[in-house]
């Protein structure tokens, strides 16, 4: 019966560091309101896909819950450093799970393009760039990756 127990809390520990990371992920991605549902879907899906990681992605995986601000930088660093890491692999998911839910589906259509659009586009690129590098000089500084 002890064990149970402890299994139930490790369960709900670990449910609730999921649904932490997801909103984490989604604010990322863009989500102005978290929905329940999107965090059950989240959760289920980490449990269900091969989404495990080793010790030091799970390192790294904390500092960005506990410091989201870090999450642009980090997420550009292992785009240039290491594209199949795990934290890329479950924001990948969170963004699948975005793009089919209804309640965030207006922010994958198409809108109408500005006669000045490329002048934004090229200023977002280069802004990604410098934060992917900035990112990759963090995780090789720091040893994070």
């Amino acid at each position: 019966m002890l064990y149970l127990n402890k299994r139930n809390k490790t369960q709900k520990r670990m449910q609730n560091e999921l649904e932490h990371e997801a909103v984490v992920f989604a604010r990322y991605l863009g989500a102005k309101e978290i929905s329940p549902s999107l965090q059950l879907r989240y959760y289920k899906a980490v449990e269900t896909l091969p989404l495990k990681l080793n010790a030091k992605e799970t390192a790294l995986l904390k500092r960005i819950t506990r410091f989201s601000f870090l999450l642009p930088f980090i997420d550009g660093g292992l785009a240039l450093i290491n594209t199949k890491h795990g934290i890329r692999k479950r924001l990948l998911v969170m963004f699948a799970l975005m793009e089919t839910d209804t309640m965030y589906a207006d922010m994958f259509l198409t809108k109408d393009v500005q006669p000045f659009a490329i002048i934004g586009f090229f200023y977002k690129g280069g802004v990604a760039m410098l934060k992917g590098l900035a990112g990759a000089c963090l995780l090789k500084c720091l040893r994070w990756s």
